[in-house]
């Protein structure tokens, strides 16, 4: 079956659902943006407060709910949980904490989840003001171990057999993702940070990275130089120190902002592969990306600049029935047309006075 229902709870108000009978289930935390400072004003909105300190320790919260119903066999299998990017906060950078800021969130892992479940990070445009893509690719809750010691990021393509039948090495593949007769799964770039992993055989994540092509953090010079003429090109505001980078333009354009970036058309090649490959295997696909892909879910100015072709690949094998984003503090949902659920929980670890996750419970 390809239904699931998705559960939102707090820590003070609610407790998770007590059913076994889904297959799985899964977590996701949105931003962290953990900064060891005083609480300070949203950007572009100085009435809303990001509350730094706290942050850290609702997200051990989360954690510690996610651990103690993994380990109890009233519930559904919870193999896996994502935190939705924006690990830490751009002013950890500034202020020079970025690697004991980012320790700190790992602490609280080591801390409070032993038993639980694995977790990954996305990639978040908080986390690129940070760390450069090398650094960030090093660290194992971006990119996993297992796959870091079986692909060289120098190899242009690659496939790891993780969660595969029938196991080989990993070599490099010789001819295009479209065209790889043995298609496991590929990487489409170095250093990027698309991958995907099956939780569950009947089901496979689709980790995306929207700033392949960025003018923070994209995977090549060529890829930033050409960010930045899209930027220049779309958005005049952004040749002006501090201007208002959505003053005058349009709802479609808003998303032509430096804290945004697009998947590359290799990494779409690979998203389709990927999908197909999960068809053929019978299996349905969850997406996760910092960016939203689906305008009525979020606000204009947080959508990925490529979103509409994003989607088209998503819609072309029919199997993918939910995205979970990042980035766009308020949350959202919308349903499309294809049926794909589009879910954008609420940053409660750095908004909010209370700790929000969501539980999705997989039938």
């Amino acid at each position: 079956m390809s239904s699931f229902t998705v559960t939102a709870a707090s820590i003070e108000s609610s407790s998770p659902r007590s059913d076994s009978s889904f297959d799985f289930s899964f977590g996701v935390v949105g931003d962290t943006q953990y900064h060891d400072g005083e609480d300070g004003a949203q950007w572009g909105d100085p009435s809303r407060v990001r509350r730094y300190r706290a942050s850290l320790v609702k997200f051990q919260d989360a954690v510690q709910c996610f651990r103690d119903r993994c380990v109890q066999s009233a519930y559904a299998p919870l193999p896996i949980c994502v935190l939705l990017g924006d690990t830490i906060d751009g002013k950890c950078k500034q202020n020079g904490t970025s690697n004991s800021a980012f320790q700190a969130i790992l602490d609280v892992l080591l801390r409070c989840n032993n038993g639980g479940p694995q977790w990954h990070f996305l990639v978040g445009n908080h986390d690129l003001y940070n760390f450069s893509r090398s650094e960030l690719y090093a660290k194992p809750q971006f990119v996993p171990v297992q796959q870091r010691a079986r692909c060289s990021p120098d190899k242009l393509y690659y496939w790891c057999v993780e969660d595969r039948a029938d196991p080989v090495s990993c070599v490099l593949c010789p001819v295009s993702c479209v065209q790889c007769p043995v298609f496991h799964t590929l990487t489409p770039f170095p250093l990027s940070f698309a991958r995907s992993t099956s939780p569950h055989p009947d089901y496979h994540f689709v980790f995306l990275d929207p700033f392949e092509v960025s003018a923070l953090g994209g995977v090549s010079s060529e890829a930033v130089a050409s960010a930045e003429q899209t930027l220049l090109r779309k958005n005049p505001n952004i040749r002006t120190s501090g201007a208002n980078w959505l003053l005058g333009l349009s709802e479609d354009d808003q998303r032509f902002v430096p804290y945004n970036g697009a998947c590359s058309a290799t990494q779409l090649a690979w998203l389709s592969q990927t999908l197909q490959d999960s068809l053929r295997q019978n299996q349905k696909v969850f997406v996760f990306c910092h960016c939203p892909l689906y305008a009525p879910c979020c606000r204009p100015s947080a959508l990925c600049w490529n979103s509409e072709e994003v989607l088209q690949v998503l819609h072309s094998t029919g199997n993918v029935v939910g995205c979970l984003y990042g980035h766009d503090h308020d949350g959202g949902y919308a349903c499309d047309a294809q049926g794909v659920h589009h879910i954008l929980p609420p940053a409660g670890t750095c908004m909010c006075m209370f700790t929000c996750m969501v539980y999705v419970y997989v039938l």
